[in-house]
């Protein structure tokens, strides 16, 4: 696959919905790195600016008619993290991203010289009714580097997906295809294309989803390294903990609940 085939599929997949116009396929991804590094400066800088403001949090860049949240002591935000911190130490305060498909908190720490993303997403609108043609399609038409059908510690069915991603800037979110709310700056790209992927916009994430008869509950860690054995080299938390959080997210959605 060549750098053109590359740009073709991202366009493809950003802007099918999008009027007809001419764009140059490589602006949504340099808009992406823009953002990425905002959003590396301003995790970098909250603990600091958590001193003197209380509960401040920087909203996700996301498109669509959402809305940031504050993260306070009894938030679901904070329940978010306390189940993530065991395996990943202390997180910052949530970025917390309120949509039409879903609510996401989002966390970004680095350690070792790397950044680790995690997420959160609740109240998914996007079924799981057959686990198993999921991952038949997301490894055979969207190119993922594994996905498989688990289950959880409580009996749950989840699935276990690693795929690549590509940061692209903002993109609309009404489209459930993108990914769940909060999640929109980053667009699927097939492994078989990671060679034409540049080193600083390779992503991988390692993904939990449990669905239950309302919603899909999706977990998932974020890293920026070369390949895919890298990332799980570098994945802090352990598959066993994802399908723990998430099944615990299905079954008990009042963890996340405002009150």
């Amino acid at each position: 696959m060549t750098h053109d085939d590359l740009a073709t599929l991202i366009r493809d997949d950003l802007a099918a919905s999008e009027p007809a116009g001419s764009l140059d396929a490589m602006v949504p991804v340099q808009l992406g790195r823009r953002r990425l590094r905002a959003r590396r400066l301003q995790a970098a800088g909250a603990a600091a600016a958590l001193v003197a403001v209380t509960g401040v949090v920087v909203p996700l860049a996301t498109a669509g008619e959402h809305e940031a949240a504050p993260a306070t002591h009894s938030s679901p935000a904070d329940r978010a993290r306390e189940l993530l911190e065991p395996s990943t130490g202390e997180l910052p305060t949530a970025t917390v991203a309120v949509g039409p498909i879903g609510t996401t908190f989002a966390f970004s720490v680095r350690r070792d010289d790397l950044w680790h993303d995690y997420r959160v997403t609740s109240k998914v609108d996007v079924g799981l009714e057959d686990p198993d043609e999921h991952c038949r399609q997301a490894m055979e038409e969207l190119g993922y580097v594994s996905c498989s059908v688990e289950r959880g510690p409580d009996g749950t069915t989840a699935v276990v997906q690693v795929l690549l991603v590509l940061p692209v800037g903002e993109v609309r979110a009404d489209n459930a295809d993108l990914g769940p709310v909060g999640d929109n700056i980053y667009s699927r790209v097939p492994i078989t294309a990671l060679e034409t992927v540049d080193l600083r916009d390779r992503f991988f994430r390692r993904e939990v989803l449990v669905a239950n008869p309302v919603n899909t509950v999706s977990v998932n860690e974020q890293v920026n390294v070369p390949d895919p054995a890298s990332a799980e080299a570098a994945f802090v938390v352990p598959v066993d903990e994802l399908l723990d959080i998430a099944g615990r997210l299905a079954t008990h959605p009042e963890i996340l609940s405002p009150y």
